[in-house]
């Protein structure tokens, strides 16, 4: 049961950690995107 509990948490973060990289790597697209269209 506990190892169990373990590993749901574990599963949790990590889907929680990808999510959040994601959304970096988005805003930095983002960013990028808005800078390269304001230097034109």
């Amino acid at each position: 049961m506990c190892i169990y509990f373990v590993s749901l948490t574990l599963i949790n973060t990590t889907k929680i950690y990808s999510y959040k990289i994601k959304n970096q790597s988005k805003n930095q697209e983002i960013l990028k995107i808005a800078t390269n269209s304001f230097m034109r």
